[in-house]
């Protein structure tokens, strides 16, 4: 999973979950804030709206469904740009750390990637 500033949105999807008596899925995630800064180092801005700007990705911002697809188009922009076989692979080569998420927590980004990531 991806997410444009992941550390919040992480935290919202536990908390919503919780809120409805929901069980936590286990899934691994990474940050496409560090991806970008790690892509394209020297951006003045790394929030959504700048990066789609300088990317030519149309944007409705703070529309979920719009962030989302946006979010998506940079990541397959980024691997573009630096082409790899998978998703791991990019990554790693990279330096961009990835997060889990499971019922008990959730781990920041930082620890080590296994090869469970895949692009839909």
């Amino acid at each position: 999973m991806v997410a444009h500033n992941a550390s919040f949105d992480m935290g919202v999807l536990r908390s919503t979950l919780a809120s409805h008596g929901c069980g936590h899925p286990t899934f691994q995630y990474f940050c496409s804030v560090s991806m970008a800064k790690k892509v394209w180092p020297g951006y003045p801005k790394y929030d959504l709206k700048s990066l789609c700007l300088r990317n030519g990705i149309p944007l409705v911002h703070h529309r979920a469904g719009n962030d989302a697809e946006a979010t998506a188009q940079l990541v397959l922009r980024a691997m573009r740009a630096r082409p790899f076989a998978d998703v791991t692979s990019f990554l790693l080569d990279n330096g961009v750390k990835v997060g889990a998420f499971y019922a008990d927590g959730h781990r920041t980004p930082g620890g080590k990637i296994t090869p469970v990531l895949a692009v839909r």
